[in-house]
């Protein structure tokens, strides 16, 4: 029998503005006890044009932080963002870069990404992002769940905004990985 070391589970939630991923990060961040991360510049920087400089210098310094803690974290956000935003927001975006941080993510931890989506978008309204753009983003987010070499993803439809469920459906997907 081999004994493989244990790794550092990272749950990252993903998905479309609007799409209850931050609340449900965070309740399940209370359910698990277990931190939970959201870049509050994102916006900022996402109205800069910043977005490049977050994946390029931010992201890989977060990386080298959780290697060190090794432990359990809940991120609101990642490098698929840019992945998907990036691509449909038609800006320049460092793919390369961006494969190297999937395989980081990919093997140094326990890595699970969760894709937030709603089969229709009622009353949306979000100053950086168009809602022509929402159809498109959970395109690239499917895309994204084939490129990625994370084996653990899960899309769990929000469209019902019923927490208790979405929570549920969660542990369970975690019970499994």
């Amino acid at each position: 029998m081999i004994n493989r070391p244990v790794r550092s589970k990272i749950i990252m939630f993903e998905g479309p503005d609007s799409s209850g991923k931050s609340s449900i990060a965070k309740a399940l961040s209370k359910h698990l006890n277990i931190p939970y991360y959201k870049n509050s510049m994102e916006r900022n920087q996402k109205r800069k044009g910043q977005t490049k400089i977050m994946t390029e210098f931010a992201v890989p310094y977060l990386f080298n932080f959780l290697e060190q803690v090794q432990s359990e974290f809940i991120m609101d956000r990642n490098y698929p963002s840019e992945f998907c935003y990036g691509q449909v927001e038609k800006r320049d975006i460092d793919l390369e870069m961006i494969r190297i941080l999937d395989d980081w993510f990919s093997t140094a931890f326990d890595s699970c990404i969760i894709i937030c989506y709603k089969s229709k978008y009622e009353n949306f309204e979000d100053e950086t992002t168009p809602q022509e753009n929402l159809n498109a983003l959970i395109e690239k987010y499917k895309e994204f769940s084939n490129w990625t070499h994370c084996e653990h993803v899960l899309f769990l439809d929000t469209t019902d905004a019923n927490l208790n469920n979405q929570i549920n459906c969660i542990l369970e997907f975690l019970s499994v990985v």
